[in-house]
Protein backbone atom coordinates (compact mmCIF):
# COMPACT_ATOMS: atom_id res chain seq x y z
CA UNK A 1 0.00 0.00 0.00
CA UNK A 2 1.06 3.47 -0.71
CA UNK A 3 -0.27 6.21 1.72
CA UNK A 4 0.15 10.10 0.97
CA UNK A 5 -0.03 12.60 4.06
CA UNK A 6 0.08 16.61 3.73
CA UNK A 7 2.22 15.89 0.88
CA UNK A 8 3.51 19.99 0.03
CA UNK A 9 5.78 21.12 -3.35
CA UNK A 10 6.66 24.44 -3.98
CA UNK A 11 8.45 26.11 -7.12
CA UNK A 12 9.51 29.33 -6.04
CA UNK A 13 6.26 31.38 -5.58
CA UNK A 14 3.90 28.35 -6.99
CA UNK A 15 2.45 25.90 -4.83
CA UNK A 16 2.16 23.13 -6.89
CA UNK A 17 0.88 20.54 -4.09
CA UNK A 18 -1.13 21.97 -0.79
CA UNK A 19 -1.42 19.00 1.46
CA UNK A 20 -2.18 15.84 -1.10
CA UNK A 21 -3.46 13.13 1.01
CA UNK A 22 -4.31 9.88 -0.55
CA UNK A 23 -4.30 6.10 -0.21
CA UNK A 24 -3.22 3.90 -3.30
CA UNK A 25 -4.50 -0.07 -1.77
CA UNK A 26 -2.00 -2.62 -3.54
CA UNK A 27 -2.92 -4.70 -6.76
CA UNK A 28 -5.75 -1.52 -8.27
CA UNK A 29 -5.54 0.73 -11.15
CA UNK A 30 -5.63 4.06 -9.68
CA UNK A 31 -6.50 7.03 -12.65
CA UNK A 32 -5.00 10.48 -11.59
CA UNK A 33 -6.90 13.55 -13.40
CA UNK A 34 -7.14 17.41 -13.42
CA UNK A 35 -6.31 20.47 -15.23
CA UNK A 36 -3.34 20.96 -16.48
CA UNK A 37 -0.66 22.27 -14.20
CA UNK A 38 -2.75 20.97 -10.98
CA UNK A 39 0.09 18.46 -9.97
CA UNK A 40 -0.15 15.10 -11.60
CA UNK A 41 3.22 14.42 -12.74
CA UNK A 42 4.73 16.37 -10.18
CA UNK A 43 2.94 14.23 -7.23
CA UNK A 44 3.94 11.10 -9.43
CA UNK A 45 8.05 12.29 -9.26
CA UNK A 46 7.55 12.27 -5.46
CA UNK A 47 5.88 8.41 -5.45
CA UNK A 48 9.11 7.51 -7.04
CA UNK A 49 11.59 9.70 -5.51
CA UNK A 50 12.65 11.93 -8.47
CA UNK A 51 11.20 15.34 -6.19
CA UNK A 52 11.62 15.37 -2.43
CA UNK A 53 8.49 17.11 -0.59
CA UNK A 54 8.77 20.76 1.53
CA UNK A 55 6.69 19.25 3.62
CA UNK A 56 4.21 15.60 4.19
CA UNK A 57 4.77 11.92 4.31
CA UNK A 58 5.37 9.35 1.63
CA UNK A 59 4.64 5.65 2.91
CA UNK A 60 5.48 2.59 0.89
CA UNK A 61 5.17 -0.43 2.51
CA UNK A 62 4.88 1.16 5.50
CA UNK A 63 8.67 2.97 4.65
CA UNK A 64 8.72 6.79 4.93
CA UNK A 65 10.26 7.23 1.55
CA UNK A 66 10.74 11.11 2.26
CA UNK A 67 12.99 10.28 5.32
CA UNK A 68 15.09 7.87 3.22
CA UNK A 69 19.01 9.15 1.92
CA UNK A 70 19.61 8.01 -1.57
CA UNK A 71 20.93 4.51 -0.87
CA UNK A 72 17.03 4.10 0.65
CA UNK A 73 15.25 5.19 -2.39
CA UNK A 74 17.24 3.23 -4.62
CA UNK A 75 15.62 0.04 -3.24
CA UNK A 76 12.87 1.27 -3.09
CA UNK A 77 12.43 2.47 -6.64
CA UNK A 78 13.34 -1.39 -7.43
CA UNK A 79 10.15 -1.99 -6.80
CA UNK A 80 8.69 0.26 -9.91
CA UNK A 81 8.35 0.91 -13.34
CA UNK A 82 8.33 4.18 -14.68
CA UNK A 83 6.28 4.82 -18.40
CA UNK A 84 7.21 7.95 -18.93
CA UNK A 85 5.06 10.77 -21.09
CA UNK A 86 7.60 10.82 -24.40
CA UNK A 87 8.43 7.24 -23.91
CA UNK A 88 12.48 8.45 -22.95
CA UNK A 89 14.34 5.55 -24.99
CA UNK A 90 17.57 6.68 -26.10
CA UNK A 91 18.14 7.19 -29.46
CA UNK A 92 21.63 5.32 -30.08
CA UNK A 93 20.59 2.07 -28.49
CA UNK A 94 18.25 -0.70 -30.20
CA UNK A 95 15.08 -1.26 -28.96
CA UNK A 96 16.33 -4.57 -27.24
CA UNK A 97 19.58 -2.41 -25.32
CA UNK A 98 16.64 -0.30 -24.14
CA UNK A 99 14.65 -2.75 -22.42
CA UNK A 100 17.54 -4.40 -21.12
CA UNK A 101 19.52 -1.42 -19.93
CA UNK A 102 18.47 -1.94 -16.21
CA UNK A 103 19.61 -5.38 -15.89
CA UNK A 104 23.04 -5.18 -17.43
CA UNK A 105 23.65 -2.34 -14.92
CA UNK A 106 22.17 -3.30 -11.83
CA UNK A 107 21.97 -7.17 -12.22
CA UNK A 108 25.44 -9.85 -13.07
CA UNK A 109 22.80 -11.26 -15.54
CA UNK A 110 24.31 -12.78 -18.85
CA UNK A 111 23.78 -11.22 -21.77
CA UNK A 112 21.58 -14.22 -23.09
CA UNK A 113 19.64 -13.77 -20.16
CA UNK A 114 18.86 -10.52 -20.96
CA UNK A 115 17.97 -11.11 -24.54
CA UNK A 116 15.72 -13.74 -22.82
CA UNK A 117 13.73 -11.34 -20.98
CA UNK A 118 13.97 -8.74 -23.39
CA UNK A 119 12.04 -11.11 -26.08
CA UNK A 120 9.55 -12.00 -22.64
CA UNK A 121 8.31 -8.46 -22.33
CA UNK A 122 7.99 -7.66 -25.97
CA UNK A 123 5.74 -10.66 -26.21
CA UNK A 124 3.53 -8.89 -23.10
CA UNK A 125 3.37 -5.97 -24.97
CA UNK A 126 2.73 -7.46 -28.56
CA UNK A 127 5.99 -6.25 -30.03
CA UNK A 128 7.66 -9.82 -30.44
CA UNK A 129 11.22 -9.49 -33.30
CA UNK A 130 11.61 -6.11 -33.06
CA UNK A 131 14.74 -6.20 -30.84
CA UNK A 132 17.08 -4.67 -33.89
CA UNK A 133 15.28 -1.69 -34.27
CA UNK A 134 16.02 1.82 -33.34
CA UNK A 135 13.66 4.35 -31.84
CA UNK A 136 13.54 6.31 -34.84
CA UNK A 137 11.82 3.85 -36.92
CA UNK A 138 9.31 2.82 -34.23
CA UNK A 139 5.83 4.98 -34.56
CA UNK A 140 4.78 6.67 -31.47
CA UNK A 141 2.47 3.94 -30.06
CA UNK A 142 5.52 1.03 -30.82
CA UNK A 143 7.31 3.70 -28.59
CA UNK A 144 5.47 3.84 -25.45
CA UNK A 145 4.84 -0.25 -25.83
CA UNK A 146 8.69 -0.25 -25.58
CA UNK A 147 9.02 2.16 -22.79
CA UNK A 148 6.38 -0.24 -21.13
CA UNK A 149 8.45 -3.12 -21.74
CA UNK A 150 11.55 -1.58 -20.80
CA UNK A 151 9.41 -0.97 -17.21
CA UNK A 152 8.46 -4.51 -17.02
CA UNK A 153 12.12 -5.87 -17.40
CA UNK A 154 12.89 -5.90 -13.51
CA UNK A 155 9.70 -7.73 -12.78
CA UNK A 156 7.91 -4.26 -10.52
CA UNK A 157 5.67 -4.25 -7.93
CA UNK A 158 4.04 -1.33 -9.15
CA UNK A 159 3.98 0.37 -13.11
CA UNK A 160 3.65 4.78 -12.73
CA UNK A 161 2.30 6.19 -16.39
CA UNK A 162 2.57 9.51 -17.44
CA UNK A 163 -0.05 10.50 -20.03
CA UNK A 164 0.33 7.25 -21.55
CA UNK A 165 -1.71 8.09 -24.53
CA UNK A 166 -0.83 11.56 -25.17
CA UNK A 167 -0.57 11.90 -28.94
CA UNK A 168 -1.54 8.92 -29.93
CA UNK A 169 -4.62 7.95 -32.21
CA UNK A 170 -8.00 7.05 -30.59
CA UNK A 171 -7.41 3.45 -31.88
CA UNK A 172 -3.89 2.99 -30.62
CA UNK A 173 -5.08 5.08 -27.18
CA UNK A 174 -7.37 2.54 -26.74
CA UNK A 175 -4.80 -0.21 -27.95
CA UNK A 176 -2.46 0.89 -24.85
CA UNK A 177 -5.48 1.33 -22.34
CA UNK A 178 -6.13 -2.55 -23.19
CA UNK A 179 -2.65 -3.14 -22.65
CA UNK A 180 -2.54 -1.25 -19.00
CA UNK A 181 -5.63 -3.44 -18.07
CA UNK A 182 -4.54 -6.36 -19.04
CA UNK A 183 -1.26 -6.26 -17.41
CA UNK A 184 -2.91 -4.93 -14.20
CA UNK A 185 -4.64 -8.24 -14.01
CA UNK A 186 -2.20 -10.82 -15.00
CA UNK A 187 0.61 -9.58 -13.35
CA UNK A 188 -1.16 -7.90 -10.00
CA UNK A 189 0.48 -5.10 -10.09
CA UNK A 190 -0.48 -1.69 -8.80
CA UNK A 191 -0.72 1.05 -11.30
CA UNK A 192 -0.79 4.42 -11.20
CA UNK A 193 -1.90 6.22 -14.54
CA UNK A 194 -1.94 10.18 -14.89
CA UNK A 195 -4.04 11.37 -17.72
CA UNK A 196 -5.92 14.01 -19.73
CA UNK A 197 -7.86 11.37 -21.48
CA UNK A 198 -11.20 10.43 -20.07
CA UNK A 199 -12.06 7.36 -21.66
CA UNK A 200 -9.05 5.86 -20.10
CA UNK A 201 -10.56 6.18 -16.89
CA UNK A 202 -13.89 4.19 -18.06
CA UNK A 203 -11.37 1.52 -19.75
CA UNK A 204 -8.91 0.79 -16.94
CA UNK A 205 -9.57 2.39 -13.76
CA UNK A 206 -10.78 0.65 -10.57
CA UNK A 207 -10.29 4.04 -8.61
CA UNK A 208 -10.31 7.81 -9.48
CA UNK A 209 -8.67 10.72 -7.68
CA UNK A 210 -9.46 14.07 -9.11
CA UNK A 211 -6.38 16.86 -8.08
CA UNK A 212 -7.74 20.56 -7.76
CA UNK A 213 -5.80 23.06 -6.57
CA UNK A 214 -3.13 20.81 -5.68
CA UNK A 215 -4.93 18.44 -3.46
CA UNK A 216 -7.38 15.81 -3.96
CA UNK A 217 -10.72 16.73 -4.63
CA UNK A 218 -12.09 13.83 -5.31
CA UNK A 219 -11.11 9.95 -4.86
CA UNK A 220 -13.76 7.24 -5.61
CA UNK A 221 -14.87 4.55 -8.25
CA UNK A 222 -15.63 6.15 -11.82
CA UNK A 223 -19.45 4.85 -11.38
CA UNK A 224 -19.31 7.27 -8.57
CA UNK A 225 -16.71 10.21 -10.66
CA UNK A 226 -19.87 9.74 -13.98
CA UNK A 227 -22.94 10.28 -11.00
CA UNK A 228 -21.80 12.77 -9.01
CA UNK A 229 -23.52 16.09 -8.85
CA UNK A 230 -20.37 18.42 -7.75
CA UNK A 231 -20.43 21.10 -10.16
CA UNK A 232 -16.86 21.34 -10.40
CA UNK A 233 -16.17 17.96 -11.57
CA UNK A 234 -19.17 17.65 -14.05
CA UNK A 235 -17.76 21.05 -15.66
CA UNK A 236 -14.52 19.52 -15.72
CA UNK A 237 -16.12 16.17 -17.46
CA UNK A 238 -18.50 17.95 -19.94
CA UNK A 239 -15.26 20.41 -21.09
CA UNK A 240 -13.23 17.02 -21.35
CA UNK A 241 -15.53 15.18 -23.29
CA UNK A 242 -16.37 18.28 -26.07
CA UNK A 243 -12.80 18.17 -26.47
CA UNK A 244 -12.34 15.22 -27.34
Amino acid sequence: MIKITNLRKRFGDNEVLSGVNLIIEKGITLVIIGRSGCGKSVLLKHIIGLLKPDEGEIFIEGQDITKMDEKGIYAIRKKFGFLFQGAALFDSMDVEENIGLALKENTEMKQDEIRSIVSEKLEMVGLPNIHKMKPADLSGGMKKRVSLARSLATNPEYILYDEPTTGLDPVMSDQIDDLIRDLSQKLKVTSIVVTHDIFSVYDVADQVAMMHEGKIYFHGTPKELTETSDQLIRDFLNRTDKRI
